[in-house]
């Protein structure tokens, strides 16, 4: 028999946790069921009459099930379907459209019990079951996330009613289980994480086991069924009676249709910010399709700490200065304007000696301004910025000058802060003398004539200057601050040496204004485990008091890294790590190699696969451990001072010790950063609430061994699996303005996908022109990993599409059938031609269509 194809184009459509427009339970009692089969017309039997489409409608698995009454027997409600032991089906529904509290209930009528047989059951895992046994024919066990909950006993030749409810509340799931109305059986305490995140739900098959793909061995039930349906809630006793009861009475159901569910872009929102109307739409659904959870990493992992200023949306000032706070507005992602009062510090800032410096990063060779008034023509101006031919400016002109002065230079080739990385410019007004530095190394000088004078025009500006149109900054601004005095030739190197102002050499006395427009600290996918480039603020975490907080779960008793920088020697680190014997620890060390290292001593049920919470605090002079909110083991004192962490990366589940590595070998949950250290209650509180105050850095829940998030926290995925053309358009408008877009998505090939022999193909259209068309397969039966490629209509190098692989080669669906195909899994995020393409218009219209010819489950 020929393995059903599924061919599944996969969309993650949601960088942040997707925000789902809830659907009330709506009408009153028990008429509001999401699914609804009545088999009574046998052109239309497995159509789910609540809501009939390819997503939402049953599939035969194997066999002729038929719509009619067994021979000798009476129906329930009007027609029911036959199962003679040959023939089962299967229910798209998955606990990504059904919630974690649902029931399913139907009518049963069992002809003989000569076999085992199996009523309904999860795909993958008897995670949801009612099946006999071999030993107890006529019983029906029943299980919860493959626990046995309990056994039911019913006749033969009888019509029963049948209904499992599931409610979660928490982490625990409780089955209740009615016979005819009749509560029969109750399990709770079920874990909802192991129900649902380990072994989930993932279709069902009605008539036969899990794993069953034709009738042979496949525990078929022998019988008919009639008035099954699905709600997403677990209906109470008093419901489920009066669901035993309608049919009882020869009544079929009551329900409301619904209308296809669609997916629009929420107001003010655009790429990957999306919301699901009415429930979740065709071919939307959560990472269900993964078998077994999937294994190996994938993708990168965003940072959430901060809310994304919005263009127009304002930027606030940290600095605490009496006078302010000066807060600026954001005109671009690199560009903030600061309004000057009249006779305000700001607008003063000349009258006296003063510093302008800023972290940044780039590889522009031109003009790129950080800080600047310069309006073009006029007076009043200062700018700090990099000139042309990579020289660095600092530029200054009276209100009535007719000539201006400056520092200008053009560094040595080690400092031109050009090369991609983080590189530190501070211009300093000192009496009659001005300094120009490159990463605290003084690179040009100069005499200061101009005397004092007001800043001219309404704005200060940051990533541009007043000319509009000039030196927008092309890159990424880090930290940049305002001083209202001169900083010291040592404080400057102190804060190119990341110490942060208030620590160390350098004094916040005279900080005027401090903004922090940093691009979210998001972290890359690396062999076993993540790394975040070490930007200014997180290098300077350990400068003060901070907090680690990592969620994880794990069998593995030995070591294995949660968050760190090691990197072979034990100098200006911090790592945070499981250890043997049930401890965990967070190893220090100052930039002198001066080390503290704090130990929890055995923690025991730490390593049993379950969900734990480990936090390591610097508080005052000492080291804190926790573990579910519990301080363990003595707090150990530690006298490292400030110190800035060395090398390129933070690394998560992982550190960067060149031999002898140990990763954590497990699932990665919520990972945060604080540059403060949380108390005690509120470290307690954590799973009910995180403190926003202090949060620098924040990653969803990822697994570091799955692709239960395909690398997106919260994702969703769009999927093809019909037959013939499938697509899917988003439209934005009212875009802001631009010039160029970048293209990210996850995309998948599940099983048998034909490129060379049918010309199964994904496609993908930017405003109507086809921008990607690419034939994927199996690397199976013929069929190439990659058949072809072709980037804006021109066939291109197969290779650049293999090489955005993140995992592949192995079978990932959950599909199940007799054949297992090798399935892989792109980033089309690392594809570069899909980088930085020109777009200019305030409209967009993307669309992915995929083809292929055999219908999938």
């Amino acid at each position: 028999m020929r393995q059903v194809k599924r061919t599944w184009a996969a969309m993650v459509v949601s960088v942040a946790a997707l925000g789902l427009v809830g659907v009330a339970n709506g009408q009153a009692g028990i008429d509001d069921p999401v699914a609804y089969w009545n088999f009574e017309d046998a052109d239309c039997a497995f159509s789910n009459l609540v809501t009939s489409s390819s997503f939402h409608d049953a599939t035969v698995l194997f066999g002729q099930p038929a719509v009619g009454v067994a021979d000798g027997a009476a129906g329930i409600v009007g027609n029911a379907l036959i199962l003679d032991g040959t023939s089962a089906f299967r229910l798209p529904y998955h606990h990504d459209n059904l919630g974690r509290s649902f029931t399913i209930a139907l009518w049963y009528w069992q002809q003989t019990q000569d076999t085992r047989q199996c009523l309904f059951q999860s795909h993958d895992n008897y995670t949801i079951s009612y099946e006999t046994t071999d030993g107890n024919r006529d019983v029906f066990s029943c299980h919860a996330g493959q626990v046995w909950a309990g056994d039911v006993k019913t006749g033969l030749q009888t019509w029963i009613h049948i209904a499992h409810t599931f409610s979660t509340v928490g982490n625990t799931v409780t089955l209740t289980v009615y016979s005819n109305g009749v509560q029969v059986v109750t399990k709770s305490g079920v874990a909802a994480d192991t129900m649902f995140d380990l072994y989930g739900v993932r279709g069902l098959h009605v008539g036969a086991y899990r794993s069953a793909t034709e009738a042979a061995g496949g525990r078929c039930f022998k019988g008919m069924i009639d008035e099954l349906a699905l709600w997403d809630r677990a209906l109470s006793a008093a419901e489920v009676q009066a669901v035993y009861a309608r049919g009882a009475d020869g009544e079929a159901l009551a329900f409301t249709p619904k209308a296809l569910p669609s997916i629009t872009l929420a107001p003010g929102q655009l790429a990957y910010r999306m919301r699901v109307d009415a429930g979740q739409p065709d071919g939307m659904f959560w990472n269900g399709w993964l078998s077994n959870g999937g294994t190996a990493s994938l993708g990168g992992v965003w940072d959430t700490a901060r809310a994304e200023v919005p263009v127009g949306g304002t930027m606030p000032d940290t600095a605490g200065h009496d006078e302010g706070p000066f807060d600026a507005e954001k005109l671009a992602q690199t560009r903030l304007r600061i309004p000057m009062a009249a006779d305000s510090a700001l607008k003063q800032l000349p009258q006296g000696d003063f510093t302008l410096e800023a972290w940044f990063r780039t590889t522009s060779t031109g003009p790129n301004v950080l800080f600047g008034t310069y309006p073009g023509t006029g007076g009043g101006a200062v700018n700090l910025q990099l000139e042309a031919w990579s020289q660095a400016m600092l530029y200054w002109s009276t209100n009535t000058a007719t000539t201006s002065e400056c520092v200008q230079v053009l560094p040595s080739w080690d400092l031109r802060g050009r090369d991609g990385n983080w590189h530190h410019l501070a211009g300093v007004r000192s009496d009659t003398n001005a300094y120009l530095y490159m990463d605290g190394v003084l690179i040009g000088s100069n005499t200061w004539t101009h005397g004092k004078f007001d800043l001219g025009g309404d704005y200060l500006y940051i990533g541009q200057d007043g000319r509009q149109n000039w030196g927008l900054f092309d890159g990424e601004i880090g930290t940049a601050r305002v001083w209202a005095r001169a900083l010291s030739a040592d404080e400057v190197a102190g804060v190119a040496a990341n110490c942060a102002p208030g620590f160390g050499v350098v004094a916040r006395d005279g900080l005027l204004a401090e903004y922090a427009p940093y691009e979210p600290f998001n972290a890359f996918s690396e062999r076993g485990g993540w790394r975040v480039p070490l930007s200014p603020l997180l290098r300077q975490v350990t400068q003060t008091n901070y907090t680690f907080e990592v969620m994880f779960r794990t069998t593995d008793s030995g070591r294995g890294i949660l968050l760190g920088n090691y990197h072979g020697w034990l100098a200006a680190i911090s790592n945070f790590e499981l250890a043997e014997n049930n401890q965990f620890r967070l190893v220090t060390a100052n930039s002198r190699g001066e080390g503290v290292t704090a130990w929890s001593g055995a923690v025991t049920g730490t390593r049993d696969g379950n969900w734990h919470r480990a936090a390591a605090v610097r508080r005052d002079g000492k080291l804190y451990l926790y573990m579910d909110g519990v301080q363990r083991g003595n707090a150990a004192t530690e006298t490292l001072g400030p110190y800035a962490l060395a090398g390129s990366y933070l690394g998560l589940g992982k550190d960067f010790r060149a031999s002898g590595q140990v990763p954590l070998n497990g699932d990665l949950g919520a990972t945060r950063i604080w540059n403060r250290a949380l108390t005690a209650d509120e470290i307690a509180d954590l799973p009910n609430n995180v403190p926003a105050a202090g949060l620098i850095a924040q990653y969803a829940p990822f697994p570091t061994n799955t692709l239960q998030t395909a690398g997106f926290p919260g994702s969703y995925f769009l999927r093809s699996m019909s037959a013939g053309t499938n697509s899917a358009m988003l439209c934005f408008t009212g875009l802001p303005r631009h010039t160029k877009i970048d293209l990210g998505m996850i995309l998948a090939q599940l099983e048998s996908l034909d490129p060379a022999t049918e010309d199964d193909r994904f496609i993908i259209r930017l405003d109507g022109v086809e921008i990607l068309r690419v034939g994927l397969g199996p690397d199976q039966g013929g069929q190439s990993q990659v058949h072809s490629l072709e980037l804006f209509g021109v066939n291109e190098d197969v290779q650049l599409i293999k090489d955005t692989l993140t995992q592949g080669g192995q079978d990932l669906f959950c599909g199940g059938g007799n054949v297992l195909y090798k399935d892989h899994v792109y980033d089309l995020a690392q594809l570069e031609a899909l980088q930085g393409i020109p777009h200019t218009a305030d409209t967009l219209v993307l669309e992915l269509i995929a083809t292929h010819n055999y219908a999938g489950e």
